[in-house]
């Protein structure tokens, strides 16, 4: 059985209550006949099946029965493995509570799902469960399937490989089979980034050496099945119209031919001519901008990850604002304050402390209570007393923060045991500190971190804070509640997009931080 869920209706046969399942009332009988049959060799102590009796409430009750009514659901969380497609009847998937139902679900199958997403197995069927997952589990589920099935930057060395034109036709029908494709029409708007690169990747295949008219037009109709947005659709599509009306042809790539002597001798001494130029250049500049913790210099992203973060800023922009509705950033947002006092609080209490001064500090500026000391000048380093620094952080491996949005945000950066970290990341600036594995991490997000001003006396949420800023709007209460954790420590990068008045998003270029809450 696996031990991470428990089902009511298989303790009521171990524990011989079965008759008794029809109601929530039965609850205390339920108690009684645990504790008459409880035995020593049962999957779980009598105080785990105590427990969860106990904090069953009806829409738990409802949605173990759910579960109950189909047996795929059932054995794969029972058992912790995936054999069939889970069936469901019409009325429970347009049930009021099924969303509900998904968050309930997630926990207990994302793990069961990531351990499972292989090649080997079914994969249609393994996909068909990903739709009970909540949105940001299904999110990295998806990305881990799109890259164990597409493994683009493999297959760009093994096409070069091919000498044989029907080795690397066989070659394309084995990396784009029918049921590939259907998996990938089953994915979510949400790694539709990532379904663009691998169409810009597959229609290089037509400009192969081995590539001819015949295959170009084969191909692109294989092209056709996968699904994209309009405008996305219409390019596949006009590129088949031009192959088929000539207007356009198949060009081969020419194969590399050596280069004579005197030529490539040329050519290494103009390279290390430029070398030489380009090293003296590093070196002055060096000397003229030290690096420091901010810069408005983005060099450290490569062009291919420029490339992957303008397709994931493209699709932010078109899809972003499902949740969020569009604001006037001229307006602040009223009613935040009370809705910020129902998110779960951190285990750090210094970052927690943090977090309840600007909740207070805000409910101070809707009273007007004081104005901004900094005469619209932003801030760009951000103390609190009890926090640390970022830049003082040493330990972990060094991550690039680059804030091309709108909006300045502080970064907060915390162990669950130990110490807190803070920095201002203001906007279109970059940010350079370190990160451990176990790291929890959250930005908090406002337009122009300005110092503040008390009006009256004794109305500040606390001496240690001096900084506020000047507007926020929804931003600042969805940044409060998204937290995340390290997965991995290791080098990497960070992208926060999002224009004024619009949806703020934290992208993780190297999918190292696992979403939280």
């Amino acid at each position: 059985m696996n031990s991470s869920f428990l089902s009511l209706f298989e303790l009521a046969k171990i524990y011989r209550f079965e008759d008794l399942l029809s109601s929530l009332d039965h609850r205390s009988e339920w108690i009684v006949k645990v504790k008459e049959n409880h035995r020593e060799n049962h999957p779980y102590s009598e105080q785990e099946v105590l427990e969860f009796i106990h904090n069953l409430d009806p829409k738990t009750f409802l949605f173990q029965s759910w579960i109950e009514a189909s047996a795929s659901l059932k054995n794969t969380l029972h058992f912790g493995r995936i054999e069939t497609a889970p069936q469901l009847s019409a009325n429970i998937e347009q049930h009021a509570f099924f969303e509900e139902f998904v968050d309930y679900l997630s926990p207990f199958l994302y793990p069961i799902l990531k351990s499972q997403c292989a090649e080997g197995m079914n994969l249609m069927i393994w996909a068909s469960f990903i739709r009970f997952t909540s949105k940001e589990e299904r999110k990295q589920l998806e990305m881990f399937a799109f890259h164990q099935l597409f493994p683009i930057s493999t297959w760009k060395t093994e096409m070069e490989q091919w000498k044989a034109e029907k080795d690397f036709h066989q070659w394309c029908q084995r990396i784009l089979t029918k049921e590939r494709i259907q998996l990938l029409n089953l994915f979510s708007n949400q790694i539709y980034f990532l379904k663009l690169e691998l169409v810009n990747f597959l229609q290089t295949m037509i400009e192969h050496p081995l590539s001819d008219r015949k295959f170009a037009l084969w191909w692109i109709k294989e092209l056709q099945h996968i699904e994209l947005q309009a405008a996305h659709q219409k390019r596949v599509d006009e590129l088949l119209i031009q192959l088929r009306t000539n207007d356009t042809h198949i060009k081969k790539l020419q194969r590399k031919q050596k280069l004579p002597w005197k030529k490539m001798g040329l050519a290494l001494v103009i390279g290390f001519f430029i070398f030489g130029l380009t090293f003296i250049f590093v070196q002055l500049k060096n000397k003229i901008e030290p690096e420091n913790i901010q810069t408005s210099s983005f060099s450290q992203f490569t062009v291919e990850e420029r490339k992957h973060l303008d397709s994931i800023i493209q699709h932010l922009s078109k899809n972003g604002n499902e949740d969020i509705e569009h604001l006037d950033p001229n307006l602040p947002f009223y009613g935040v304050s009370e809705s910020l006092y129902f998110q779960a609080s951190i285990k750090n209490k210094a970052i927690q402390q943090l977090i309840d001064d600007l909740k207070k500090d805000w409910i101070l500026h809707e009273k007007n209570l004081y104005q901004s000391a900094s005469m619209g000048q932003a801030v760009s380093r951000f103390t609190y007393q009890d926090l640390i620094p970022l830049e003082q952080k040493t330990k972990g491996k060094l991550t690039i923060w680059k804030n091309d949005s709108d909006y300045d945000v502080l970064v907060l950066v915390y162990e669950e045991k130990g110490s807190g970290y803070v920095a201002a990341l203001p906007s279109k600036k970059e940010l350079r500190f370190n990160l451990h594995q176990q790291d929890h991490f959250l930005i908090l997000a406002g337009l122009q971190l300005e110092t503040r001003k008390p009006i009256q006396q004794g109305d500040q949420p606390s001496k240690k804070l001096n900084v506020h800023f000047r507007k926020i709007d929804a931003n600042f209460e969805k940044t409060f509640q998204e937290r995340y954790l390290m997965e991995k420590s290791s080098t990497s990068k960070f992208l926060i997009a999002g224009k004024k008045g619009e949806r703020l998003d934290l992208i993780d270029v190297n999918a190292v931080a696992k979403f939280e809450q």
